[in-house]
């Protein structure tokens, strides 16, 4: 198949190329939720939980990206997941300038 091609596939392709995103999303929303009920946080131990939260969302952002890239790849959306890994390689401070998604 040529890069330019879009394969045929199935709704159980492309449900088990997904599906793994779901958790890591799930966990990502929780730790969100956290955060932002410890966002105005002044106890040691709170902001030490916020912190905590906040560096395993940097860690679970990038593995959904990463994921995300491996299952648009495996259903032929290699386009979309292209674009994905530019982002993934651009320095930190250029993508601060964009803000969070949280």
């Amino acid at each position: 198949m040529s890069w330019n091609e879009v394969p045929e596939v199935s709704d159980r392709q492309i449900l088990a190329a997904l599906r793994p995103l779901y958790e890591p999303t799930r966990e990502r929303a929780r730790l969100a939720e956290v955060v932002e009920r410890l966002r105005e946080a002044t106890d040691a131990e709170e902001i030490a939980e916020r912190d905590r939260c906040g560096n395993r969302m940097a860690e679970l952002d990038r593995d959904i990206c990463v994921r995300s890239v491996e299952a648009l790849d495996r259903i032929g959306l290699w386009h979309a997941a292209g674009m994905i890994e530019a982002a993934l390689s651009l320095p930190p401070e250029v993508l601060e300038q964009y803000g969070s998604a949280s």
